[in-house]
């Protein structure tokens, strides 16, 4: 019997449309917020290598952060700002790069002249906040193809095994980068 097939999300290229935009923009050290919420490593653990990757070759370094998502937690990163020597940040959703990117503004880090601030998942919230937050917006398969795959699946579970990939990722520049 068949083990059916994969319908994988490849996260690490959200992490490399991230890199790659900041690289792009002459950045090269570059801080990864990665959430402290139990689950998410499966997320946040490749798209933090596809920006080491993205950086590598470049002289640059990559610095892990993992505050919480609280104003108090970003306050307290922001304060901490200028010790670090980064010249960006790619927050792991644009929630997390909202709260930083207030935070390093009240701090007195100007973005994106001092810090570039990069977010993911194209939530409205990016496109409210000024500056106007840099993301990775994330393209699913759609609704009625995505159906078709997983009914294929069912119907026919003794059929070869096929996969397919479900998403695609690109960088959309806004004033925060």
């Amino acid at each position: 019997m068949s083990t059916g097939g994969s319908l994988p999300v490849d996260q690490r290229r959200v992490g490399r449309c991230a890199g790659a935009h900041l690289v792009e923009r002459g950045c090269r050290r570059i801080g990864v917020v990665l959430p402290q919420e139990p689950g998410l490593e499966l997320f946040s653990g490749p798209r933090l290598e596809s920006v080491r990757h993205a950086v590598a070759g470049t002289g640059g370094h990559v610095v892990p952060l993992r505050p919480a998502r609280t104003e108090e937690a970003a306050g307290a990163l922001a304060a901490r700002w200028p010790g670090l020597g980064l010249d960006a940040v790619f927050g792991y959703d644009d929630e997390y790069a909202a709260l930083l990117l207030r935070a390093l503004l009240d701090a007195g880090v100007s973005v994106p002249g001092d810090t570039a601030v990069m977010g993911a998942h194209d939530l409205l919230l990016g496109r409210l906040t000024r500056p106007r937050l840099s993301t990775v917006r994330i393209d699913m398969e759609a609704g009625r193809r995505l159906a078709e795959l997983v009914d294929r699946l069912v119907a026919g579970p003794d059929h070869t095994p096929e996969s397919r990939d479900l998403m695609a990722a690109r960088a959309i520049h806004r004033e925060s980068t």
